[in-house]
């Protein structure tokens, strides 16, 4: 019976709000709302249904914990931000909370109160906005969402819950859920337990923020079906839940054990995160999709629907944050860019589209895809298309070829009945029915057989039906070959097709295979029937020759998303069998001859081909090369030589020695395979390319002359890229002999000068470039990646130098030794098939990583490298600031796939990733004389500072990460049209930063900084510390060495050879890798984790300038943390007893350079040592300050040093109390007097930072908003519920 008002009210008791009171249809279960006057401004007040007498109603509501406690607390946490209606003050009516907030406007439209297909119906204030203001309306509700999805979570969205004012602004009137995991769900549970309603419902348990277990997603808890649209009907049409809001199962690899010699994989289910909301953004076509189809400005409209393909992208990492989105829309406000259409609108312009009646007048209506398999490698390959798309864009697919998918079309649960929402509490635990439940689909492929009635019940309408088919005998060859069967062919023939082939025609029939079963004709007339249904058709046969690119551009197109590069397709080879034994199957095949026939014939049959509108829209590189021309050509010249034929390609215009009269000056571009001259053609400089010149002619090793030699190869690269950017016109070529001399045009001088192989040697620029990249910098960036662009897709150069380059007049960009095909791209196969064991690929030794095969592995270092010169993976084998990519320098893959009869056994395949464009894509990020360089020198800062924006882009771990060439060209393009104010990066924000400012060592050594270690000093610290280290080498492709990776061992590693001269490995005269070089840590960014501390060892293993830095504890605080972080359940003073025996002792042993011994006792002398050693580190922290911030300004620390933006890292933990016995903790702290030492020598240290938000750090590094300062919002309205229960007085100031 107390009083009590926090200070920011002005509403604290009902005279306040003078009456009338008009309810206003904004009503619910525990609130009904109205609408009054308070000076003169229009106010909301909400409370239980009113009587004459006061409010009614059930008083759980009003309690603390309850409903409007929880609308309050959000309200009052949030005070202020965007979208956040105002908290005007509260009182007490006897049991009831009446609340009073500002008045945010009309609701922006109605939607059904729960689940159901009926749409949100926008209101006509709406409308207009969203056709003349769609950005800015847009950005309202990105900023609105963003205010609230950090801590809170909504689980209930529907267009009601949401008001606009005059101005447009957008406010969340309904408080949605705290996040219980979250620091202000913490807080006001531990203030009111039980009473809290988290809005858990059932035993779903989707919101109750624990980590659940997993198999597969079925485990995993969904949210209310009105937010996950699981159950079939339960959502409108177009709407779709996060696959997290569906339940995902996630797939996580850790290590275990003493020395972490134990990995496993843990399978938990994905947690909602503000991520979650950033999908439905995207995903209810109330939100951004109904302003980008009501946009009166075409571009407005396409920009938009650009940020619904981001934020509509299946990983949650892989979205933006709210931040991200609204700051992309300002940059577009600023500086519009002319935008391409979508992939939807360049799909529905092709031919592919255009071409059939059915498909182009049904096209805008397709909702969801079926996919019948109708052959074997066709289906498999489709399969693999469909997996991708499901992946990358959390569609609901449900696949024949995954474990408790079954064998036939899925049936919804509860079809026919009505639709309910299986998380409420009254429908009680979901029954194995409603776990199995396909439930609202996007996507059904496979195998399944075809019901055209189960197909349309298990979809929502209306269905793009496609289908692949196959001649008869082709299915046998593909069913023997990609099977990889080395079984005799004819008795394989006889016993898998006893009647020819059957199950594709009996699965189009609507039958399960059975093995051995005939075909009959009225199954097979039903067979023909059900092609009518189908929208595509596509022949097998197609798929090697473009059409799988084409139906991955279609697949993708229809869901408006970028459709990636697809894997060339292998053809089919042949199988020789008795032709008695081939007529008999195709015989008996008869049913399958029809079918494919009638298909053939069908409308919807696809002839195959490329579809232009396709490639223009929707591809991010180039296609492959069309290979045929361009190694027949050369082909052909070398061939017709060796029968002393004559012969020249149509393009060139030299073809011997007398037009390309004397003389020739050699330059300094030599290699050990040719030799290079400068003349002159018609008054145009050249460039002549051979063996070493003699008086009577070309000299040296016939071998590199051949077809497939070093010079076919280089005119191959000529040949197939002709006209593309930075690729030299080949003019021509003529034999002296059994020498080649081929001549190109002249692309300028040399960008500079590199090493020939290994070494630390730098490249030296020209004086011609480096002004070019002062003055212009970004067309020279821009040069550089089209050059690159031009040749990676199909070629790899792993002999990266400055001299392989030349800039001419113009600033353009060549590049001039030819690099090396790829192996397994279509032009490496061609010109295999041409010159077989001839063809140079240049896979040195047995290192293997540019032969294109898929190495298996159990972990990197069984994983083939490039070059070394390339990798960089050996200490010392490149210049400072050079990194190889990961997959460079060997990095094992972890795939998961299905395998077995139904697919039901489960596979987890380690394999190499292999080399790709992307590879080229980081090393132009990473070598210091390439985009670094231009960046560095860039007389405008805002370029140079836009350059190191793609240099972050370009330079991450994951190759799928990594844009393209081609899209960080149209980055470039986009800049220069429309130049955006650009931020400083992370690394220059963290210099401006108090972390560095406030410490003269760090601030002074700052930019020479190359590498960072970590001596973990600290139980918890330790690990919370290891996992942000973790996440930026797996970001940012760093080479990592961390104590507790399997075969990382215990002591600092020493890089194999140190003091020896350098040499690369992967050259053939070294021979196969030693133990010790496989081995190898090499060349190394990172070192982390509990190495004995040895500075010496530390400066060998990593480059200089090294940032290293430590956790230390109070050493009562590493007892608490090891036994509350390690789950003890042990007796505490048995536990203490047993681990400590000498007190804590481990740290500073490892301080002091020793192994931990357990049971030993530390000497004064190493206790001395371990003081000295404090000196060399860079930065201390204090554990203890990582629960306030700590960690997440170390995040920032560690990412701003290698100019990346720091992720939000997970909030720690407090260590809980630990009660013992006194003696024994006196005994325990006693003996641990060297910790004790360390400990106060730490905290006095220069280079010791006692914590707390480092404000530039937050500005200009963080994507997300941090997590809410809790206290005062939960103290507040804390105290005025606790109050009310003493019946006193308060309200917030």
């Amino acid at each position: 019976n107390e009083s009590y008002a926090p200070k920011a009210w002005t509403v604290a008791k009902p005279d306040d709000v003078p009456r009338p009171w008009h309810e206003i249809g904004a009503s619910s279960k525990s609130k009904t709302v109205y609408r009054a006057t308070v000076n003169g401004k229009s106010v909301i007040v909400k409370g239980r249904k009113m009587r004459k007498d006061g409010w009614t109603g059930d008083a759980r509501h009003d309690q603390g914990g309850g409903v409007l406690y929880l609308e309050m607390v959000y309200l009052e946490a949030l005070r202020g931000r965007p979208g956040i209606p105002e908290l005007l003050g509260a009182w007490w009516d006897g049991p009831h909370v009446v609340l009073v907030v500002a008045d945010g406007g009309e609701a922006i439209g109605e939607g059904p109160s729960g689940v159901g297909t009926a749409p949100n119906v926008m209101t006509a204030a709406f409308d207009a906005r969203a056709r003349n203001q769609p950005l800015a309306l847009a950005r309202s509700i990105l900023e609105c969402f963003g205010s609230w999805a950090l801590d809170f979570l909504q689980d209930d969205l529907k267009a009601q819950q949401f008001t606009m004012d005059a101005h447009g602004t957008v406010f969340m009137v309904d408080g949605p859920k705290v996040a219980p995991d979250r620091p202000l769900g913490r807080a006001i549970h531990e203030a009111w337990g039980k009473k809290v309603d988290h809005g858990s419902k059932g035993d779903h348990g989707a919101l109750d923020g624990a980590k659940h277990k997993c198999k597969r997603d079925a485990d995993c808890p969904f949210t209310k079906e009105s937010h996950s649209c699981r159950g079939a009907g339960t959502c409108a049409p177009g709407t779709r839940g996060a696959p997290e809001a569906r339940g995902k199962c996630h797939n996580t690899h850790y290590q275990q054990g003493p020395q972490h010699s134990q990995h496993h994989h843990l399978h938990h289910c994905v947690p909602l995160s503000e991520k979650t909301h950033v999908y439905d953004v995207a995903n209810r076509p109330w939100l951004l999709p109904y302003i980008a189809a009501k946009a009166a400005d075409p571009a407005a409209g396409e920009f938009l629907r650009s940020l619904i393909r981001l934020a509509g992208r299946g990983r949650p990492d892989d979205r933006p944050s709210f931040r991200e989105l609204v700051d992309r829309i300002d940059a577009f406000v600023k500086a519009p860019v002319p935008f391409k259409l979508g992939p939807k609108a360049c799909l529905y312009e092709s031919e592919v589209i255009q071409s059939n009646k059915r498909r182009r007048k049904a096209f805008w209506d397709y909702a969801s895809v079926s996919f019948t398999d109708l052959g074997h490698a066709g289906g498999v390959l489709v399969d693999g298309v469909v997996q991708r798309l499901c992946d990358d864009r959390g569609l609901a697919c449900w696949q024949s070829q995954v474990d408790g998918h079954g064998k036939d079309v899925p049936v919804p649960a509860h079809l026919g009945e009505e639709v309910v929402d299986r998380t409420k509490n009254k429908y009680g635990p979901l029954t194995a029915e409603d776990a199995e439940d396909s439930g609202s689909l996007d996507i059904l492929d496979g195998e399944f057989p075809f019901n055209v009635t189960r197909v349309h019940q298990a979809l929502p309408p209306k269905v793009f039906a496609f289908t692949v088919v196959e001649d008869a005998w082709r299915v046998v060859e593909s069913l023997y070959v990609d099977g990889g069967r080395a079984d005799d062919p004819d008795a394989f023939v006889n016993a898998s097709f006893p009647h020819g082939v059957q199950r594709h025609v009996q699965r189009l029939a609507g039958l399960q295979f059975v093995p051995g079963s005939a075909i009959t004709r009225s199954q097979c007339d039903r067979a023909l029937r059900n092609l009518d249904e189908f929208d595509l058709i596509v022949d097998a046969a197609s798929l090697a020759t473009g059409g799988l690119r084409d139906l991955a551009a279609v697949l993708h197109g229809l869901y408006d998303v970028e459709a990636p590069r697809v894997a060339t397709v292998k053809p089919v080879g042949d199988l020789a069998v008795a032709p008695s034994l081939r007529a008999r199957v195709l015989e008996d095949s008869w049913c399958h001859a029809e079918v494919y026939a009638a298909a053939r014939s069908k409308p919807a049959f696809r002839r195959g081909g490329p579809t232009a509108a396709i490639d223009r829209g929707m591809l991010a590189t180039r296609p492959a090369q069309n290979v045929s021309a361009a190694t027949a050509a050369i082909d052909r010249w070398f061939q017709i030589h060796q029968n002393n034929e004559s012969y020249a390609p149509k393009a060139w215009t030299v073809a011997k020695p007398d037009d390309v009269p004397r003389p020739w000056h050699e330059i300094g571009a030599s290699s050990k395979s040719k030799t290079v001259y400068r003349a002159t053609v018609n008054g145009k400089s050249v460039i002549v390319k051979g063996r070493k010149m003699r008086k009577d002619g070309w000299t040296g090793d016939a071998r590199h002359d051949q077809g497939g030699g070093v010079l076919y190869l280089e005119m191959v690269y000529l040949e197939a890229l002709r006209g593309r950017p930075g690729i030299p016109e080949l003019l021509g070529a003529w034999w002296d002999g059994p020498h080649v001399v081929l001549v190109v045009a002249d692309g300028g001088e040399a960008i500079g000068e590199g090493p020939s192989g290994v070494g630390t040697a730098p490249n030296v620029m020209t004086a011609a470039f480096d002004a070019r990249a002062r003055n212009q910098p970004l067309a020279l960036a821009r040069s550089i990646l089209e050059c690159f662009g031009s040749w990676a897709l199909d070629f790899l150069q792993d002999d990266l130098k400055a001299q392989q380059f030349t800039m001419d007049a113009h600033g353009t960009v060549f590049m001039v030794d030819g690099p090396k095909v790829a192996p397994d791209r279509p032009l490496g196969r061609a010109i295999h098939e041409a010159w077989g064991k001839k063809v140079d690929h240049g896979s040195k030794g047995d290192h293997g990583a540019l032969d294109g095969a898929k190495h298996k592995c159990k972990r990197d270092a069984d994983c083939p490298f490039t070059k070394e010169s390339h990798s960089c993976r050996g200490a010392g084998t490149c210049a400072p600031g050079t990194r190889g990519a990961p997959e460079a320098r060997g990095k094992c893959h972890n795939t998961h796939y299905q395998q077995g009869p139904q697919h039901s056994q489960h596979h987890h395949l380690h394999h190499c990733v292999p080399l790709s464009e992307k590879t080229h894509v980081y090393d132009v990020a990473n070598r210091p004389w390439l985009l670094p360089y231009i960046a560095a020198k860039a007389a405008d800062p805002a370029a140079g500072e836009f350059l190191r924006s793609l240099i972050r882009l370009a330079g991450r771990g994951r190759p799928d990460d990594r844009p393209s060439f081609r899209e960080l060209v149209d980055r470039i393009d986009a800049f220069v049209k429309a130049p955006v104010p650009f931020k400083l990066g992370p690394k220059a924000c963290l210099y401006e930063s108090e972390v560095i400012q406030s410490n003269k060592r760090r601030r002074k050594a700052f930019w020479d900084y190359a590498s960072v270690s970590f001596t973990d000093l600290g139980h918890a610290g330790g690990v919370l510390v290891d996992g942000v280290v973790q996440r930026l080498c797996d970001d940012r492709g760093l080479a990592c060495w961390q104590s507790q990776v399997d075969g990382h061992g215990k002591d600092v590693p020493v890089p194999a050879h140190l003091g020896e001269e350098v040499v690369d490995r992967t050259k053939n005269k070294y021979g196969p890798l030693t133990a010790e070089d496989a081995e190898d840590s090499g060349s190394l960014d990172i070192l982390d984790g509990e190495f004995p501390f040895n500075v010496t060892r530390v400066h060998q293993a990593l480059p200089p300038k090294v940032f290293a830095f430590t956790v230390v504890e109070d050493a009562w605080r590493v007892v608490e943390s090891l036994y509350v972080d390690g789950g003890r359940a042990d007796d505490p003073d048995a536990f203490v007893n047993a681990s400590f025996p000498h007190g804590v002792q481990r740290h500073v042993q490892r301080l002091a350079g020793l192994q931990f011994v357990p049971g030993s006792a530390i000497t004064r002398s190493q206790c001395d040592r371990a003081l000295r050693n404090l000196d060399e580190f860079d930065l201390i922290v204090d554990a203890a300050s990582l629960a306030t911030g700590g960690l997440r300004d170390l995040a920032a620390v560690l990412h701003g040093l290698y100019d990346v933006e720091a992720p939000r890292v997970a909030t720690v933990k407090p260590v809980g109390d630990l009660a013992v016995a006194p003696s024994l903790r006196a005994r325990v702290l006693e003996d641990s007097w060297c910790h004790a030492e360390v400990y106060a020598a730490a905290r006095s240290k220069p280079a010791f930072r006692r914590g707390g938000p480092t404000a530039a750090i937050d500005r200009g590094m963080l994507a997300t908003r941090p997590a809410q300062n809790v206290s005062a919002a939960t103290a507040a309205i804390d105290r005025w519920f606790q109050i009310h229960q003493n019946n006193e007085s308060y309200a917030p100031k």
